[in-house]
């Protein structure tokens, strides 16, 4: 089984308004990225360092961490994407240092299991025309562990998640997501959802 890449990348920026500005590119990012009119990212996760005021952390107050399907979409990444390039250069004038190293790993994208209500979820993939490879289960309200999740697309951006206030529990689906920073494309570009006709 071939490796996945990962790009660790740390930033030194000291203003408060310019990490939310890099953190905002980061979306424009992960939506535009593209490779031979695709998009070929396998996740992107950027956020705030949240021990930047320790000595141990030596300044840096962001960090993204970037998960490919090879070294050539790495180097790609570095040397061909215009989205990249565009990110950088508005980083560039906002940091006053930065560290990137890559690695290889066995682990793909974070998975994370959500609690969703039915009728919710059902809802909004009526609404942005997706079809689910797999039905969506009703669990027993007895239901407990993380057995039984399956795959289901990440919703775009700008679509709210789960209400703070689920239904009971007889009316909610388990499902396991990919890491939440992979976009609705990118999830239908390795098979896990398919838009309808």
């Amino acid at each position: 089984m071939s490796k996945y890449v990962k790009r660790v990348s740390l930033f030194k920026v000291p203003k408060e308004d310019d990490i939310d500005a890099i953190l905002a590119e980061y979306q424009v990012l992960r939506s535009t990225a593209q490779k031979d009119g695709k998009p070929y990212i396998v996740s992107n996760e950027a956020s705030r360092v949240i021990n930047s005021s320790e000595e141990r952390s030596q300044g840096y107050t962001v960090i993204a961490v970037t998960t490919f399907r090879s070294r050539e979409d790495v180097d790609y990444y570095d040397k061909g994407c215009a989205a990249h390039k565009k990110l950088r250069e508005f980083i560039s004038t906002r940091r006053t240092g930065v560290a990137t190293v890559h690695f290889e790993s066995d682990l793909g994208p974070s998975k994370v299991c959500f609690l969703w209500p039915v009728q919710f979820l059902e809802e909004i993939l009526k609404k942005n025309r997706i079809t689910l490879r797999s039905s969506l289960p009703i669990l027993p309200p007895n239901f407990s562990g993380s057995d039984g999740c399956f795959n289901a697309p990440i919703l775009p951006r700008g679509i709210p998640g789960p209400p703070r206030h689920p239904l009971p529990f007889q009316a909610q689906a388990h499902i396991h997501s990919v890491h939440a920073h992979v976009l609705l494309s990118q999830a239908q570009n390795i098979g896990l959802v398919k838009s309808q006709p």
